[in-house]
């Protein structure tokens, strides 16, 4: 990556409670983004590592250049191979090679060139050749023909290739790969900037309550947190080690002198469930005490119903300037509070995006990158606040943050892979995609898409798969009709349009995903961003499914070289 950083580009939610923060949906992109749980919604997917990868006759990691072999008595060296275009899954590239026959007193020496699709781990670091295509080899100063070269090369290469490094050729695709920008919403949320310990409760639109099995409470099933209702009306909040209650939801809370009646059961069932945080909080840095509502203070509740952020401050603003500058960033918050004294306007961060108003109090509005003022592209690289540059363009932190982006996420799965059935509530129930011919399964935790009545597609752990009908069998798919790449997104599926076939063998599938399959955007001024911006509707019968959500987890692009 040019310079050369390593970037731990990262989108992470914090769950403001008390002085520590809770991280409930947590994107980290070291050079990538890998999702660790599904805490946030039900579309975007659990992803630890990829796709399942079965990659053809796979060299072992870290076995290093050059390659060395011998055909019969003759011996060839293969020197890691220089990058002439790569766009994250097509390689093109060519290799200095050394040929040595018994006897011969010094080797003859060439360049071979070949094709590759790449498969590339993150994790590691690592990119991976497959599908290997040696295409020409040229030896200027041999007296056999190159063919007598090339067959040697071709049947051994490929299965000999160590992998390669992929921050080295990252830098490549700075170059090869423009960034896509899509149409995003940028409107604002409703911002709450609290300077007492506070928590965020996001409902999911408004409250759907269902009954507790064996109990008489009723679960807001369409929120992250536990929140129950008894046969008086009063509600209950799960918050460290016991319950808040209120008359209503919009407060005013205070700490339970006893869980509601049944509330044991109501815990096994929501947390069995997968889809509630019973926000237990994280142990005390130093002290490795768990937070406590017998420790004052008690956090404040704001439950939002719409797009809502916390900005949590440690009691009034603390300013503090960064030199060379004419700003200042708050210190007494893990948030990006700015304020700027060439315009005496107050900017904030969230989600990759830049907001300002005259106070923390707003209005807010929306500040395009390129008409920030020109001292955040000068916050020096020492700064506490260095990594807010990844949101501003035309820095170096901006740019390869852009080409962390377009890295794909990729393996290979095999060709008789088969996706279990998908989960429906109740009968199948279809949905237009706007703007598209197509339809999709709204009452499904499964992104389900029917092409025609004839072909559908669905998308599970970075893989797609198809069937001829909603019940299938699915099967891994080694084509997705173009038509999908047009969801628009305003549609609750847009984030598929960042996963991909990238080509196939007689053995396997090759697919990935870029980082917008986990909810990264690139904005109109060239930045990554977290999130469409659009407000989407749940599913809510039976049960909740969530769609892909913008705003209310804390979710911010930082830059840790």
């Amino acid at each position: 990556m040019k310079r050369l950083f390593i970037p731990m580009f990262v989108v992470c939610s914090a769950l403001a409670v008390a002085s520590c923060a809770t991280k409930n949906h947590a994107l980290a992109q070291n050079a990538n983004v890998s999702q660790t749980a599904d805490t946030q919604n039900n579309y975007y997917p659990n992803i630890a590592s990829g796709a399942p990868t079965t990659p053809d006759d796979p060299a072992p990691a870290g076995t290093g250049w050059p390659v060395i072999f011998k055909d019969g008595t003759t011996s060839y060296t293969i020197y890691e191979p220089e990058c002439d275009s790569w766009n994250g899954q097509q390689f093109s590239g060519r290799s200095a090679v050394a040929v040595q026959a018994a006897g011969q007193a010094e080797p003859i020496y060439g360049v071979v060139t070949f094709n590759a699709i790449t498969l590339v781990n993150k994790s590691a670091r690592t990119v991976t050749l497959a599908n290997f295509k040696v295409t020409s080899a040229d030896f200027p100063s041999a007296r056999t023909q190159p063919q007598n070269y090339l067959n040697p090369i071709a049947q051994n290469l490929p299965k000999r290739a160590p992998a390669l490094e992929l921050d080295r050729l990252e830098s490549s695709l700075a170059i090869n790969a423009p960034p896509k920008a899509d149409r995003l919403n940028n409107t604002p949320p409703k911002v709450i900037v609290a300077t007492r310990p506070s928590v965020l409760v996001y409902v999911d639109g408004a409250p759907a309550l269902r009954p507790v099995a064996g109990t008489d409470l009723q679960r807001v099933i369409n929120s992250r947190m536990l929140l129950l209702k008894d046969s008086t009306g009063a509600y209950y909040l799960h918050l460290f080690d016991g319950y808040l209650t209120a008359p209503s939801l919009e407060g005013p809370w205070k700490v339970a002198s006893e869980p509601p009646a049944g509330a044991t059961t109501a815990e096994q069932e929501a947390t069995a469930s997968g889809q509630v945080d019973l926000m237990q909080g994280t142990p005390d840095a130093v002290t490795q005490k768990i937070p406590s509502l017998k420790n004052p203070p008690v956090p404040d509740v704001y439950v939002a119903t719409r797009p809502t952020e916390l900005i949590q401050l440690h009691g009034q603003p603390e300013f503090a300037s960064i030199p060379g500058t004419d700003l200042l960033y708050a210190e007494n918050t893990s948030g990006n509070v700015f304020k700027s004294l060439a315009d005496q306007q107050t900017y904030i961060l969230i989600s990759g995006r830049w907001y300002r108003a005259a106070s923390l109090d707003g209005p807010w509005l929306f500040v395009p990158g390129n008409e920030l003022p020109h001292d955040f592209a000068n916050i020096p690289d020492s700064s506490p606040k260095e990594n807010v540059k990844a949101s501003v363009p035309g820095t170096p932190q901006a740019e390869e943050a852009l080409i962390a982006n377009s890295v794909p996420e990729s393996s290979a799965v095999p060709r008789n892979s088969q996706m279990p059935a998908p989960q429906y509530d109740g009968a199948v129930k279809l949905a237009p995609v706007e703007g598209t011919p197509l339809q999709y399964v709204v009452n499904s935790p499964t992104p389900v898409i029917e092409v025609t009545p004839q072909s559908w597609y669905a998308c599970s752990d970075g893989v797609w798969y198809n069937a001829a009908s909603a019940s299938g069998p699915w099967n891994v798919a080694t084509f997705v009709p173009p038509v999908i790449y047009t969801i628009p997104p305003d549609s609750p599926l847009h984030y598929l349009t960042y996963v991909q076939v990238y080509g196939t063998s007689p053995d396997s599938v090759y697919e990935g995903y870029t980082p917008g399959y986990m909810g990264t955007e690139v904005a109109d001024d060239g930045t990554v961003v977290y999130g469409t911006g659009y407000d989407y509707n749940p599913w809510i019968g039976s049960v909740w499914y969530g769609p892909p959500i913008t705003w209310g987890w804390g979710f911010d692009c930082c830059w840790n070289p």
